[in-house]
């Protein structure tokens, strides 16, 4: 029993509602038109400038191009026709563990059992946009490279990580270790296989899930107590882990 790592057509290929859920994002998260530049805008060019700059209607427009070519570079391009639908139901799923590290190293197992609940026989773990997810590397998440470098993922894949739910299961402590440390790393997709379900890791150690069908809503709706998850009320997702909202070791890397 193994991870196979593949491209992110294959895996978008075999999980149709993935594919959907990567898509709608990324429609919507890397839309260049939703932040445009404009001539008399005041821009800082460089981090270190002490001055802004007031933008030319030639700097603006050279700053556009740039900027969509950056976004273009992250979506991918969907080959076939992709799914139907808007999401049915968002949940939020926590894993049992009272800290942060506990949560991420019972999350895997939750996850296999909650997949064996589901008959759920195959995972499918990718970033969001075509950027490696170990892309950031700092203090807090050291050894979640290291231990995900050992489990096989090379610091320069944009792939998919796709296997049966107790194969993938090491795999998501040290993601969500990524997910929260690593605030300019990818957010981290998954989607499960024969399921029209989809959704991604949260910085708070929380499961996205969306669900594209009824029935799967429900059945998954079913399935969390019993796998350990706790689901919020309110169905909002926070950090349950600081009285603050903090989360210690978390940080950006400006020049990625």
């Amino acid at each position: 029993m193994s991870v196979r790592f593949a491209s992110r057509d294959h895996a978008f290929d075999g999980y149709p509602w993935l594919a959907h859920h990567v898509h709608a994002w990324q429609s919507q998260a890397l839309d260049p038109s939703a932040d445009r530049f404009e001539p008399g805008d005041e821009v800082f060019m460089e981090l270190d400038d002490e001055d802004a700059t007031v933008l030319t209607e030639a700097l603006a427009s050279q700053l556009n191009r740039e900027h969509e070519a950056q976004l273009a570079a992250l979506r991918d391009d969907f080959r076939g026709p992709l799914r139907d639908g808007k999401s049915i139901a968002f949940t939020v799923a926590e894993p049992p563990g009272a800290t942060p590290e506990q949560s991420a190293a019972m999350a895997g197992p939750a996850l296999s059992d909650l997949c064996r609940a589901l008959g759920c026989d195959e995972v499918a773990i990718l970033p969001m946009t075509r950027r490696p997810i170990l892309v950031q590397r700092n203090k807090a998440s050291e050894t979640a490279h290291e231990t995900l470098q050992a489990l096989g993922l090379k610091p320069d894949f944009d792939g998919a990580m796709i296997g049966a739910p107790d194969a993938i299961a090491p795999f998501v402590g040290p993601l969500f270790r990524i997910a929260r440390c690593n605030a300019s790393a990818p957010y981290i997709a998954f989607g499960m296989k024969g399921l029209a379900v989809a959704g991604a890791f949260c910085k708070h150690v929380n499961f996205h899930f969306d669900s594209y069908d009824r029935g799967d809503a429900d059945r998954l709706s079913h399935a969390l107590a019993g796998c350990g998850f706790a689901v919020p009320d309110d169905g909002i997702c926070g950090e349950r882990f600081s009285e603050t909202g903090a989360i210690e070791g978390r940080r950006l890397d400006l020049n990625p």
